[in-house]
């Protein structure tokens, strides 16, 4: 499976720089004036926003023509550790300790500066760490990841309670951001980019460059993936029957 484009950040490099690539082709798509990136997140209107975790800041970029300019939209009283949006524009951000207590995610609803909370994780449900890495899918679950620590989890929660969605014991499971319906995308703080069926539990490897030692989280921007199968080129999903074809553009719900 080949995703038609994707942005990408390493939070080891400073200043901070996220990373676009499209067929193939990488390029960089923002550079910071300072500090790193760890987390990335495209609004659905198609604005991006970063933060870097060691700031209380979430930042915006704001593009006209060829010129990127960024502005602090909100600033937190602690070290904010992940931001994502849901599927109404909303925004999100969570504060995490790892294992020195409970996380918590806050929502900032649109035309609102003031964020309610939205969601405490207590680690005692989620095997006892947590470092804040979050996301929704297209239905507005909530998943949340393990971090930097091996083995990791993904975890969904569902009906008041955490489900285990999948295990990797081999590896970080960091950033993450859902491409369509139910494919989850992640980075695992190293080099490489999965694709996950948070359905079956399967997963591919869909990129990998070691000149990216610290890959924190990835995003897409009104996402196209192609999918080579035995059927035309097309693969139908579950949640709500988009029918993908093999160029990236999307068929009638069949």
């Amino acid at each position: 499976m080949i995703i038609k484009e994707f942005f990408i950040s390493n939070a080891l490099q400073s200043p901070g720089q996220i990373y676009r690539i499209k067929d193939g082709v990488e390029s960089i798509y923002y550079t910071s004036s300072r500090g790193q990136i760890y987390s990335i997140a495209f609004s659905p209107s198609g604005y991006l926003y970063f933060i870097d975790a060691n700031r209380s800041s979430i930042y915006f970029v704001f593009r006209f023509l060829w010129f990127k300019f960024t502005f602090s939209v909100y600033t937190h009283s602690t070290y904010v550790r992940d931001i994502a949006f849901d599927s109404q524009g909303a925004l999100y951000f969570s504060e995490a300790t790892g294992a020195g207590a409970n996380g918590k995610i806050y929502k900032i609803e649109r035309g609102v500066s003031t964020p309610l909370l939205f969601k405490e994780v207590v680690l005692a449900d989620v095997g006892g760490f947590w470092a804040g890495d979050f996301a929704f899918d297209t239905s507005d679950d909530l998943y949340i990841s393990s971090g930097n620590r091996v083995p990791a989890c993904i975890y969904r929660f569902k009906d008041g309670i955490w489900h285990e969605v999948y295990l990797s014991d081999d590896e970080p499971i960091k950033g993450m951001s859902f491409l369509a319906c139910d494919l989850l995308s992640y980075v695992n703080w190293r080099s490489e980019l999965y694709l996950l069926d948070v359905n079956t539990g399967t997963r591919d490897l869909v990129y990998s460059d070691p000149a990216h030692e610290w890959l924190s989280d990835v995003c897409f921007n009104k996402p196209k993936i192609a999918v080579d199968t035995l059927y035309e080129g097309t693969k139908v999903y579950s949640c709500d029957d988009t029918c993908w074809r093999e160029d990236g553009t999307v068929n009638e719900t069949l």
